[in-house]
């Protein structure tokens, strides 16, 4: 019995560290980069781009073929009876190609070609799009949580002012005004969490609904998440996204497609070919064949095929004032973010250096300045409320520090750090 009982023992040890395990895993904080993951993993607008390009691409060898081959049989009774005929039914077997000229088919298949790289790229700027949406709703995510941390901060302060004005009216050094006011703060933090609360269950749902969970889904981001600094300058900003941006570079490929299907538009100059072969069978003892080669003849090349080169002419050039517009767009996309991230950081450093530790700094003196009754309540209140404010400035200038780096990055089109 001592062994089945040793058994026992050892189930039960490894089903607690499996579900300890699970239990650790099922508790970690989402990281930035594991939300990242998940969602060029799982996003079904990523996963339709995807599929989009896959199709395209798939179209290209059906471009480079030919019609299928036409196979033909046929059984004729009508010349049985027809005089110096055999009196037997006349049977044949024929086969016909039509077969473009072959320049045709290699510009058909390089143009198809093009169009399986424009929806590559823009499958590439899908998850570009995706990357910043992800990092700017996790970020946004992250400051109403800091929100509601500094709400609860000042609601426990408000609690203590309150019992403290409570206090020194019980022994009427303060007045009961000063007692109802800090009541009155006291609800409006307690309003003000119930809708960042709220405000944080409506961010929560975005970032779930791009993860493709179900948006009703609880989630648990890193309190103090990795936030590199982008050091690079405008120039090389404005470089690496005309080199690396999808967009863009779908737009270039728009204008290679446009030339090739102009040199497609004077390959229709050239004549389509076809080609026939047919085995007639009659009174049994076959033998007889017949073939054709022919090809088509564009008599009507000064109004049809004349008119195709201008109308891909037109929309070369067009494809061209595009792909400029395209070029003007995504510089200034990085102009716009680079400006609003150096921005953002001076403002960063200045709530870091400055405000934060200037406000800290009030509240504790008008604290002191309250209890030896050099102030009176409504100032510590002023200088709570200015803290409060400020500390949730400072997180919400951080969150868009990090929303415009995104939005830098999706203008450039690559990682930056």
């Amino acid at each position: 019995m001592w062994h089945k009982a040793l058994t026992f023992v050892f189930m039960g040890m490894a089903v607690f560290l499996i579900s300890s395990a699970s239990d650790v895993k099922a508790g970690e904080n989402l990281s930035i980069k594991s939300a990242l993951d998940e969602a060029l993993k799982s996003n079904p607008e990523i996963s339709a781009a995807q599929n989009n390009y896959k199709a395209a691409r798939a179209r290209v060898p059906q471009k480079f073929l030919p019609e299928d081959p036409m196979v033909e049989y046929m059984y004729d009774e009508m010349r049985a009876g027809v005089p110096d005929l055999v009196g037997k039914p006349m049977r044949s077997y024929a086969i016909s190609q039509k077969m473009p000229f072959p320049s045709k088919l290699f510009l058909k298949s390089d143009i198809a070609a093009k169009d399986a790289r424009i929806l590559y790229e823009y499958y590439r700027e899908k998850e570009r799009d995706i990357i910043a949406r992800v990092k700017s709703a996790y970020f946004l995510l992250w400051y109403t949580e800091k929100a509601i941390d500094v709400a609860l901060e000042n609601k426990a302060l408000l609690e203590q002012f309150a019992t403290s004005a409570a206090s020194r009216y019980a022994v009427n050094k303060a007045s009961q005004q000063d007692a109802l006011k800090a009541q009155v703060e006291l609800a409006k933090v307690k309003n003000s969490i119930v809708l960042l609360e709220q405000r944080k269950d409506i961010v929560t749902a975005d970032l779930n609904i791009l993860l493709n969970r179900d948006p009703r889904s609880p989630l648990a981001i890193e309190k103090d998440p990795a936030m590199p600094d982008i050091n690079a300058t405008l120039d090389e900003l404005s470089a690496l996204a005309k080199e690396k941006r999808p967009k863009l570079r779908a737009f270039r490929y728009a204008v290679e497609k446009g030339r090739l299907a102009y040199l497609l538009a004077w390959n229709e100059f050239l004549p389509d070919l076809s080609a026939r072969y047919e085995q007639m069978i009659m009174d049994g003892s076959g033998g007889k064949w017949k073939g054709m080669i022919g090809m088509s003849v564009p008599i009507w090349f000064w109004a049809k095929q004349a008119s195709g080169v201008s109308e891909m002419k037109s929309e070369l050039e067009m494809f061209r004032a595009d792909y400029n517009t395209m070029e003007n767009m995504a510089l200034f996309d990085v102009k716009d973010a680079f400006t609003r991230v150096k921005a953002h950081k001076k403002l960063v450093e200045t709530y870091e250096t400055s405000f934060v530790p200037q406000a800290e700094a009030a509240l504790k003196a008008s604290l002191t300045g309250y209890e030896a009754g050099q102030i009176d309540f409504l100032s510590l209140l002023d200088s709570e409320r200015m803290l409060l404010e400020i500390k949730t400035d400072y997180y919400k200038i951080v969150s868009d520090l990090e929303i415009a780096k995104a939005g830098l990055e999706k203008g450039v089109g690559a990682d930056l750090y």
